[in-house]
């Protein structure tokens, strides 16, 4: 039991520390996400495009804008989804105070148990199955957060890596555009 509840805690620990490094990672595409939008508001003025010609090139130069603008929006609302934890909390063991008064409540059941059923050592025997169904707890804990965090990571990580694709696309549009800008 006590390697089992050492393993479940590991994967929980593990989870948290997985948080904290994704977390850490939305610097980057942020920082990526503001130098597209600088460079298209650059590229979009007034003065860069002349659309009264009508040619094909302008309704090019509309159309790159236009998928530009849809992979940025796209790309923020992926970022906003990984940076809000897909708008779920994790979960976390209960603090000290309550973990102790669960132990005691436990201790007082059993101890209360054996009393009346006039078990030889009741207070040793209350100690020992308490100690037992707190571990139990514990164990439960583990895993269902653990669980939980973990599910709630990889969601992360997915909308993370979508974001990066979309913003890849994002360069893609933005520089097409700007090159039929330069064309125009």
């Amino acid at each position: 039991m006590k390697n089992q509840l050492q393993f479940y805690k590991d994967i929980h620990i593990s989870e948290l520390k997985r948080k904290s490094e994704i977390d850490n990672s939305i610097n980057f595409p942020t920082t990526l996400l503001t130098l597209l939008l600088g460079g298209g508001f650059y590229l979009f003025r007034k003065e860069n495009i002349d659309f009264t010609n009508g040619n094909i090139l302008s309704y090019l130069i509309i159309l790159g804008g236009i998928f530009f603008l849809l992979s940025i929006i796209s790309a923020i609302i992926f970022l906003s989804r990984m940076y809000l934890n897909r708008f779920r909390k994790y979960k976390y063991l209960p603090c000290s105070l309550d973990l102790m008064n669960r132990e005691n409540e436990l201790y007082h059941h059993f101890f209360n148990f054996y009393k009346e059923t006039k078990v030889k050592n009741p207070k040793e025997s209350a100690i020992k199955d308490a100690d037992d169904e707190f571990q139990k707890n514990l164990l439960n804990y583990y895993i269902e957060f653990g669980t939980h965090n973990q599910l709630v990571n990889d969601g992360r990580i997915k909308d993370f890596y979508w974001s990066r694709k979309i913003l890849i696309l994002a360069i893609i549009f933005l520089a097409i555009t700007a090159l039929l800008t330069l064309l125009n």
